[in-house]
Order: structure tokens, then sequence, then C-alpha cells
């Protein structure tokens, strides 16, 4: 089965150019929901600072009452980071609709039109059924 992964930052959810997207062929949701999750963390990356995920000054006031930041609390900060870079990766994920294949997708990457604009004409939602097995 066909799948689009449309991923994209929590913060901005998929406005502002920040995004990406990708076809993936697969038998199973469960491989396809760990490739989504890639997608969306690499997406975070390329698109957020540091600062905008999680800042010293916000791990400070939320864990520390404001104190001023020492380097005693570096690894603490690390993974409260962390988790909130997890908490950033977002992502959709839709299976082709019924006579759709990879050169709808090439034709219209060629068309240069956002995702969404796929997502309607070629995609539909998943049943539970496609996704609990």
């Amino acid at each position: 089965m066909y799948y689009f992964i449309y991923a994209y930052p929590a913060k901005y959810g998929g406005l502002h150019g920040c995004y990406d997207y990708t076809m993936v062929e697969s038998d199973s949701y469960n491989e396809v929901c760990i490739w989504a999750y890639e997608l969306a963390y690499d997406t975070v990356e390329r698109y957020l600072r540091a600062d905008e995920i999680y800042s010293t000054d916000d791990y400070m006031y939320d864990e520390h009452d404001g104190e001023e930041w020492d380097e005693c609390y570096k690894d603490d900060y690390w993974d409260a980071f962390s988790e909130a870079m997890e908490e950033q990766c977002e992502y959709e994920i839709y299976a082709f609709k019924d006579g759709v294949t990879e050169a709808d997708y090439n034709k219209w990457l060629k068309e240069n039109m956002p995702p969404r604009d796929f997502i309607k004409k070629y995609c539909r939602q998943l049943t539970d059924e496609e996704i609990n097995t």
C-alpha cells in the first residue's frame, strides 16, 4: 500500500513552509509510523532553533523557579529538551486512493503544488482496520 506522510513542527502546524513530506510503500502501518516520526524529527531539527523548542530560560523557569542557569542543570535540561523536541514532532499519514500510483505522486511533485493539494486530490483517511493491522 502507498502512503503519503506529511510532517511538521507542532509550533507551526505546517504553516510558513515548515514541513516535509514523502511517499512510502509498505504493508505495515507501524513501519510507516516509524518513518513518519523520523521525518517529523528531521523536520523539527531543520526548521526550529533550539531556543524555539525549549530554551534554558524556559527550563529554569519551569523547573527551578527562575533561578540563574548553572552547569549542574545541564543533564536534566537535555532530558527536558529531548522531551520537548519529541512533543514538536507532528505528522499525518494518509493512504493513496484506489488507482493512485507512484507516477501520480511524481507528476504532482513536478507541478510544485502544496502537500495539502496532493492530500485532497489523491489521498484518503485510513480506516481503523488499516491502522490496527
